[in-house]
């Protein structure tokens, strides 16, 4: 862990933007504040008439840049400002009436493909293509996919972004990474789960790879043994003096002992989207520090550096709101070390 005490002390050298809410270890931390640039857009074509009928799907169709061929959008989606489409979709029905009208050409489907039956009869040519997306690798497939559907093989954006953080870490040390949510016991993020591929992409091992599944509960006891060397931790906006003092309770895990506990607030570390790369990238330089460079860090988003009274500790501070985790809907498991 040697560097890591100067590299706490200088105030430029951690600059987690876009992603990263708090950054806390025991020596002041201070990013410079910079303004925010425009987040770049792909740009978008035109071509078949698409309906993602989940909220994931939606989302990635959009930032793949393919948003002017969607003629219609899933219940509990957020349409980018300035777009209106009809809502045809839900969690647990399809409104197959409402789909047909549109005639689409391809329907993006997460649930059940037997549920858009129906469609199929009056729509006989239309594709419909199912995906179970739970990791990295099942998110790249699908970009790839979608790509291949439109007949755009250029959009490779997640893909070369991905290849572009493993290529800055390789050969750098691995290091032992927690990632989780702290609401009151911690919940790690174990193998199975996009979070999982994401510590692998950004050089990381994690500590909690023995388990599977999402919110594995782990106890005090339990990060004690799992001895991990940097922990990431999702809380809610305004959770940081909480999480603060749980970690303090643990001074002789590796990664409070060393400063290197991070909190993040940013929803969208919870839900994987194109914007998860940009969160790899973040995390491989908290994983790896001045070692790959401040500009492994995507420099748009929503950040602005504001400083915590009493610890002289400065980070960015990002979209406020509710984290709502869809981990949370998954069964959490005990794990006793």
């Amino acid at each position: 862990m040697a560097g890591h005490g100067r590299y706490g002390m200088r105030m430029n050298r951690l600059v987690l933007v876009l992603s990263v809410g708090l950054a806390w270890s025991g020596v002041a931390q201070s990013p410079t504040a910079q303004s925010a640039p425009v987040e770049a857009k792909e740009p978008r074509i035109s071509g078949p008439r698409i309906v993602p009928c989940s909220p994931l799907l939606a989302e990635m169709v959009f930032q793949m840049g393919l948003g002017d061929c969607v003629v219609a959008g899933p219940q509990f989606w957020t349409p980018p400002e300035g777009v209106e489409l009809p809502i045809v979709t839900a969690r647990d029905r399809v409104g197959s009436e409402a789909i047909v009208t549109l005639r689409p050409d391809i329907l993006l489907v997460q649930q059940n493909v037997q549920d858009f039956d129906p469609i199929r009869a009056l729509l006989p040519n239309v594709k419909i293509e199912f995906f179970r997306i739970e990791t990295l690798e099942d998110y790249e497939q699908a970009v790839a996919r979608v790509a291949e559907l439109v007949g755009q093989w250029s959009v490779s954006r997640f893909h070369d972004a991905l290849v572009s953080v493993r290529s800055r870490v390789a050969g750098l040390p691995e290091k032992r990474v927690l990632l989780g949510s702290l609401y009151e016991v911690f919940g790690a993020s174990a193998a199975g789960t996009f979070h999982d591929g994401m510590i692998r992409a950004a050089g990381g091992i994690n500590a909690a790879g023995e388990y599977s599944g999402w919110g594995v509960k782990v106890s005090n006891e339990g990060i004690m043994a799992l001895s991990p060397e940097v922990i990431v931790c999702q809380i809610a906006p305004g959770g940081e003096e909480s999480a603060r003092k749980f970690f303090e309770g643990l001074p002789d895990v590796p990664a409070v002992r060393d400063g290197r506990v991070f909190f993040v607030t940013d929803e969208r570390w919870n839900v994987i989207s194109m914007h998860t790369t940009e969160q790899t990238a973040a995390l491989a330089e908290m994983i790896h520090g001045s070692a790959v460079g401040e500009r492994i860090v995507a420099s748009v988003g929503r950040s602005a550096a504001w400083p915590l009274l009493g610890l002289g500790v400065a980070a960015g501070a990002l979209l406020a709101g509710g984290v709502a985790l869809a981990v949370l809907g998954r069964r959490r498991r005990e794990v006793k070390r």
